[in-house]
């Protein structure tokens, strides 16, 4: 619970532009941390030899929002993208 407080504290503080204080492990970057740290190790430094610049300013961030808001995210960005076709107007499909 300490830490929790310490976010909002440093929060208020340094007024850091995220959309979501986080604390804890609610934390995305934490929680895949927590799930397999290794993966998490290489695909920053694969990240940083092609662009460097991409990890500080997009993935970080990223990582810094609450689980449920970037599953949440993802989940809306693959319904979208694999929503079922409106049939043809004019045609049978048997």
């Amino acid at each position: 619970m300490a830490d929790c407080v310490f976010g909002r504290e440093r929060y208020k503080v340094t007024h850091d532009p995220r959309f979501f204080p986080t604390c804890g492990a609610a934390a995305a970057g934490r929680w895949i941390h927590f799930i397999h740290q290794s993966s998490q190790q290489a695909f920053r430094a694969w990240l940083e030899g092609i662009a460097p610049w991409l990890w500080t300013s997009v993935v970080k961030i990223i990582l810094d929002q609450p689980v449920f808001a970037v599953m949440g995210v993802l989940g809306i960005l693959l319904m979208l993208l694999f929503r079922p076709r409106k049939p043809l107007i004019g045609y049978s499909r048997n």
